[in-house]
C-alpha cells in the first residue's frame, strides 16, 4: 500500500468532563497514546500529527513518534469546532512540504480501541469506492424515537411492534475516525461531503469517552475484549503465581455427614499445567492461598506446584519469594478471583482475574478472563504464553 496518508490527531487540554482527559490511562497507556500508536502502526499512515494547546500533550505526543502542531487557544475552546482545528492543522502540514497529500485521517482519542487494521481496510474502502469522505460506525439496533413530538423515527409506534431484529438495519456514528479529501475538506469546511460511505467496526468501539462513566466502561472493555488480544513473550515470564479457591476451584466447597469437606477442580486446567511445566522447567509455577484444607496441599503436591497456605497479606510472601528467587514483579503472572488477591494483582506486571471475579476487584486494571474459575481459568492465562 502506498503511504500518502496522513493521520491527524486533535488533543486539546481543556476537557471539562474529564480533567486532562487525553492523558487519562487504560493499563498505564493513555488514550493519547492509544491514538497515536494505532496511527504509526498503520500500514497506510505515513506521519501522524498531534495538535495541541498543551506542552505536555506536545511532548509525549513527540516521545511516542509524532509531529507535533501546536494550537491557537483560540481553536481549542469547548465552544471550538473540530473542523477549525483541522484547517489548522492542513494548513501546517502543508508546510511540512506534504502539498501532495490528497487525503487524511482524523483519529479521535475519546475512542482508544480503534487498531491499526480499522485504518487500513477503512482506507481500502475509501479508495476501492471512490469516496470523498468515511465515517467510523458500529451496526446499530434499537428504537429510535423524536421528543418533539414524541414519534418513533425508525418505526411506527402505531403499528403492531416488530420485533427489534427485524428492524431495518441501522447503523451508529461512534466518532473514532474519519477519512476525507483534504483540498474538499478545505474548501466546504465540513468533514461530510461528495460521496460519503462508513466502516463498521467491532462493538467494542461503541462507546466514546465524554466523562467517568464513559471511561470506566471503556476500561471493562479493554480488560475484557482487547487486552492481551496479543499474546505475552513467554522469554519475559519469571514466574506464575496463583490462588487456589476460586482459580483451580469454582469456589465452592461440599461436606459429606461426617463433615468433611471436598473440593472440585478442573481436569483441562490440570492438564495444561502439567504440559507447560515438561514445555517449560525454567519457569516457576506456585500457589499462594489462605486457604488450610490439606486437600488443597494434596493437589498441589499431585500437579508439582509448590504450595504456600498463608494468613495474612499474600503480598509479603510474595514479595519474599521474588527476592529470595531474584524475580522481577513486572515479569510475574498473578491470577487471583477475591479481595485477598488484590495486593498482589496490583503488584506484578501480569495480573489475571477469572471471569466470575468477585466485586472488589472490579476498578483495577486487571484483565478479566472468559473462563470462571475451576473451568478453564488456568488453561487460558497459559494460552496466552508465546
Amino acid at each position: 500500500m502506498n503511504k500518502k496518508l496522513p493521520a491527524i490527531i486533535l488533543a486539546r487540554s481543556g476537557s471539562k468532563g474529564i480533567k486532562n482527559k487525553n492523558l487519562k490511562q487504560i493499563n498505564g497507556k493513555s488514550l493519547l497514546e492509544f491514538s497515536i500508536q494505532a496511527a504509526l502502526n498503520s500500514k497506510s499512515v505515513d506521519k501522524v500529527f498531534v495538535s495541541s494547546d498543551s506542552e505536555e500533550y506536545l511532548n509525549l505526543a513527540k516521545k511516542c513518534g509524532a509531529l507535533t502542531i501546536k494550537r491557537p487557544k483560540n481553536l481549542s475552546s469547548d465552544q471550538s469546532p473540530s473542523e477549525s482545528a483541522l484547517i489548522h492543522a492542513l494548513n501546517k502540514i502543508n508546510k511540512f512540504g506534504d502539498n501532495s497529500v490528497d487525503e487524511v485521517v482524523f483519529l479521535q482519542c475519546t475512542s482508544p480501541f480503534t487498531s491499526p487494521e480499522d485504518i487500513d481496510k477503512a482506507y481500502i474502502k475509501f479508495k476501492n469506492e471512490d469516496l470523498d469522505s468515511l465515517f467510523s460506525a458500529v451496526n446499530f439496533h434499537g428504537f429510535l424515537w423524536s421528543t418533539n413530538p414524541v414519534k418513533g423515527v425508525n418505526h411506527d409506534e402505531k403499528t403492531l411492534r416488530v420485533r427489534r431484529q427485524d428492524l431495518a438495519p441501522e447503523i451508529l456514528e461512534n466518532g473514532a475516525f474519519y477519512i476525507f479529501k483534504s483540498k474538499f475538506f478545505l474548501k466546504i469546511k465540513n468533514r461530510f461531503f461528495g460521496n460519503v460511505g462508513f466502516y463498521i467496526q467491532d462493538k467494542k468501539n461503541q462507546y466514546e469517552i465524554d466523562d467517568m462513566f464513559d471511561f470506566d466502561l471503556n476500561r471493562f472493555i479493554y480488560q475484557k475484549y482487547v487486552n492481551y488480544n496479543d499474546k505475552i513473550n513467554i522469554n519475559k515470564i519469571e514466574l506464575i503465581v496463583s490462588d487456589f479457591d476460586g482459580v483451580f476451584t469454582d469456589n465452592n466447597v461440599s461436606n459429606d455427614s461426617k463433615g468433611r469437606e471436598f473440593i472440585q477442580t478442573s481436569k483441562n486446567d490440570s492438564l495444561s499445567v502439567s504440559i507447560f511445566r515438561k514445555k517449560n522447567p525454567h519457569i516457576p509455577f506456585i500457589v499462594m492461598t489462605s486457604e488450610k484444607n490439606p486437600s488443597v496441599k494434596m493437589r498441589c503436591r499431585k500437579l508439582k506446584l509448590p504450595c504456600f497456605q498463608i494468613s495474612g497479606d499474600k503480598l509479603i510472601e510474595l514479595k519474599k519469594y521474588l527476592k529470595e528467587n531474584n524475580i522481577n514483579p513486572k515479569n510475574t503472572i498473578y491470577i487471583g478471583n477475591d479481595s485477598n488477591d488484590l495486593t498482589c494483582l496490583n503488584f506484578v506486571g501480569h495480573p489475571f482475574i477469572v471471569a466470575n471475579y468477585d466485586i472488589s476487584l472490579s476498578r483495577d486494571n486487571f484483565t478479566i478472563l472468559n473462563s470462571n474459575g475451576g473451568n478453564g481459568a488456568i488453561k487460558e492465562v497459559l494460552s496466552y504464553l508465546k
